[in-house]
């Protein structure tokens, strides 16, 4: 809920201001607070994950570590002519907003690996029921989807892809990227939560 909730609220509080590039832009907003709550939170939840296995402890507390760097290491301001919505003005730290990119793109990555890799496994005694067998297709999408996102936007930032000069005059293609990501872990993870497509 990470996303709607920023755009909502910049929409309906900032009517007169453009979108922030990125998500993580929000935190020079006034809805900056949210961001970096809300990343504290996911990172808490993270960082406790009691999953069945080793493996899936050790990634939610990478994932934990990742959520916690690209919270309290922003990245560098987008504007700073607007007093309307930007709340705080700091110089840019190119080595400060590196890491915080670097934090979350693997974030990405490994959210991707639970959908891909943790969310489908199924139990060695037992064959897969049709549910079962439905939920990973769908993990393994949502997976897919996170890298896809990943990708195009790493080919449009290091002008590796076909038209990148018309992709990056989008401003908020960053913005969509990874609210598209974010809402496709969202996904899987409700649907692993047993919101559903439960076993019969």
């Amino acid at each position: 809920m990470l996303s709607p909730i920023l755009l909502t609220g910049f929409y309906l509080g900032y009517p007169q201001c453009a979108l922030p590039p990125t998500i993580s832009h929000f935190y020079y907003t006034g809805l900056g607070t949210y961001f970096t709550g809300t990343l504290i939170s996911i990172a808490v939840f993270l960082f406790f994950y009691l999953g069945p296995q080793k493996i899936d402890r050790t990634i939610a507390r990478l994932a934990a570590i990742c959520a916690c760097i690209v919270a309290f290491c922003p990245t560098s301001p987008y504007c700073q002519q607007c007093p309307d919505c930007t709340y705080i003005n700091l110089f840019p730290y190119p080595l400060q907003s590196l890491l915080h990119y670097c934090a979350a793109v693997l974030l990405f990555l490994l959210l991707a690996f639970f959908c891909i890799f943790l969310f489908t496994r199924t139990h060695p005694d037992r064959p897969p029921t049709r549910q079962k067998l439905w939920r990973n297709r769908i993990y393994r999408c949502c997976g897919t989807i996170i890298l896809l996102c990943l990708l195009i936007l790493g080919g449009v930032e290091g002008h590796l892809l076909p038209g990148w000069q018309m992709l990056v005059r989008w401003p908020t293609l960053v913005l969509a990227g990874e609210t598209i990501a974010l809402t496709a872990f969202g996904v899987s993870w409700l649907i692993k939560g047993a919101a559903w497509l439960q076993d019969a």
